[in-house]
């Protein structure tokens, strides 16, 4: 009886331990995926911050906002359309860190629209 329960706890570790590793290697592709989509949201922050630059202070501080919510849109569609090709493509967990990000994405970008505008 001692040899069963000494198998099944060594069994339960091994399979615990793959569930472990799983949770490490999507944590390890969401980070990236994550990563890539805040790198890419600061560059077309610093973009629409370029391009208002030479603008008066209300009519640049609103056409900032206005690029950005436009810029943010686009990554949202983007990564919508990228996640749903995952899916069908059977790369569930690229799918799952995409949608995570793009809820990171959301937040993140409005965070950065509604600083821009009380800034005013």
């Amino acid at each position: 009886m001692s040899n069963d329960s000494v198998g099944n706890s060594s069994n339960d570790n091994i399979s615990n331990s793959g569930s472990d590793n799983n949770a490490e290697n999507f944590l390890h592709t969401f980070g990236k995926v994550a990563g890539i989509n805040l790198g890419i949201m600061l560059l077309y922050t610093i973009l629409s911050l370029m391009l208002n630059s030479g603008s008066s202070s209300y009519d640049g501080e609103m056409g900032t906002a206005l690029a950005m919510a436009l810029f943010i849109f686009l990554h949202f569609v983007v990564l919508i359309i990228v996640s749903i090709a995952l899916i069908i493509a059977g790369k569930t967990a690229l799918a799952k860190a995409g949608f995570i990000s793009l809820a990171v994405v959301l937040l993140v970008g409005f965070g950065t629209c509604l600083g821009v505008v009380t800034a005013i």
